[in-house]
């Protein structure tokens, strides 16, 4: 029940957590993993509305340990050259914690070859 509370803070509304219970199972890590990699998010700046969206979308990255989450967020904006402020930022964080670094890597090179 306190996960389930923890959800309910965090998406704003019953209808998105039945949206996400429906994907995954949370409970496990809501709060020692999702809200610090929400908060670590925030502190970027990025709006909890942006962040909610992309949960509800690909809610596996957020459930990430917060130290691999947090690696992830510093490689997509030093690494990837990704802002914080830009619309693709989360779409690369996503990347990075859904791939391998040779899979980024190609992925990369194959964009850079359109120019």
């Amino acid at each position: 029940m306190p996960a389930l509370q923890v959800l309910r803070e965090l998406m704003g509304s019953d209808t998105q957590v039945i949206a996400i219970l429906k994907k995954f199972w949370v409970n496990i890590g809501l709060t020692k993993n999702w809200m610090p990699n929400v908060a670590l998010l925030s502190g970027y700046g990025i709006p909890i509305e942006v962040i909610r969206k992309h949960i509800l979308l690909h809610p596996a990255p957020f459930m990430r340990k917060h130290e691999i989450f947090k690696d992830a967020v510093t490689r997509v904006e030093t690494k990837l050259g990704i802002p914080p402020n830009s619309p693709m930022f989360l779409y690369g964080v996503r990347l990075v914690c859904g791939h391998s670094e040779e899979v980024i890597e190609s992925k990369c090179r194959m964009f850079k070859s359109f120019g």
